[in-house]
């Protein structure tokens, strides 16, 4: 059975859609940019199946670094981490994660619904196919193999904003042949539009962000399918 931990900071409204149900195919963390009284209230029918840890306070990969011990996520064969502005089948899902380990896929995500916001038109659903391979996977809610995980790790805390981190694992993991794909067996729908939430300054500085790590590793923005596996 694969093992595979779902980790999410979520604000007072998030589109997380747990159920008891997917206990038994995942390990939930979950950190609160309120307070962890709020996911108790939240998500009172479910509290044995969900683990807190730190509330959240900053963008969540620096969250998620401060929260875990690389050695405890690599426990799990996938760790997937949910924004909680989208919403995704977990049972679907956890079939994916199935042809990921099958296909020896380590960085992945799941494609977008033509209904959500989106920032790469790449990552849109394609529905004639089971995954695409590509060049890119946004870093919004990425699939880490246990192997990618484990090499990409230190990059969750390069900088303040997140930008340009997915840039650098997909740059990082084809430079190891190691594969990449956008999963369109089935899809996620987001929910608030890129960037709503960070202002004018904030905006300027992710943006800088982003461009100081595509400068460094002179890493292109041109996003290619690269094959694809049909249904």
């Amino acid at each position: 059975m694969i093992k595979c931990a779902i980790i999410s900071s979520i604000q007072s409204e998030n589109f997380l859609n747990l159920n008891k149900n997917i206990a038994d195919k995942f390990d939930i963390f979950l950190m609160s940019y309120k307070d962890h009284n709020f996911i108790n209230e939240k998500y009172s029918y479910e509290k044995k199946i969900i683990n807190l840890k730190k509330s959240a306070t900053g963008m969540k990969y620096i969250n998620l670094s401060e929260s875990f011990e690389l050695n405890e996520l690599l426990n799990y064969d996938f760790i997937y981490i949910h924004d909680d502005d989208t919403c995704v089948d977990y049972d679907e899902l956890y079939i994916f994660l199935k042809i990921m380990q099958n296909d020896d896929i380590h960085l992945a995500q799941v494609s977008l619904s033509h209904d959500s916001y989106y920032s790469h038109l790449i990552t849109l659903n394609d529905k004639r196919y089971i995954y695409r391979e590509t060049n890119f996977i946004e870093g919004m809610s990425p699939i880490f193999s246990k192997y990618a995980l484990k090499e990409l790790y230190e990059t969750f805390t390069i900088n303040n904003t997140s930008w340009g981190l997915d840039y650098l694992w997909c740059y990082k993991m084809l430079k190891e042949q190691k594969k990449i794909a956008i999963c369109d067996m089935t899809q996620m729908k987001h929910y608030r539009k890129p960037m709503s939430n960070y202002g004018d300054e904030g905006s300027i500085r992710a943006y800088n962000d982003m461009m100081a790590i595509l400068n460094k590793y002179n890493i292109s923005q041109e996003h290619k399918t690269l094959s694809f596996k049909e249904k």
